[in-house]
């Protein structure tokens, strides 16, 4: 499945194409099994006090 009409548009947009993957994936408008190679794993970390104070 080709995903240049999502690239393109997030190009346009700014934005990553996973992220419009994630969305569209989010709103049931593409199947969770699709596109996902556009995605981008990111890390994150948490570091110092976490309690409310």
């Amino acid at each position: 499945m080709p995903f240049t009409n999502i690239t393109a548009f997030a190009r346009r947009a700014g934005i990553a194409p996973g992220i419009v993957v994630g969305r569209l994936q989010h709103d049931g408008v593409l199947d969770w099994k699709y596109g996902s190679k556009l995605k981008r794993p990111i890390e994150i970390s948490l570091s110092g006090d976490l309690t409310a104070g």
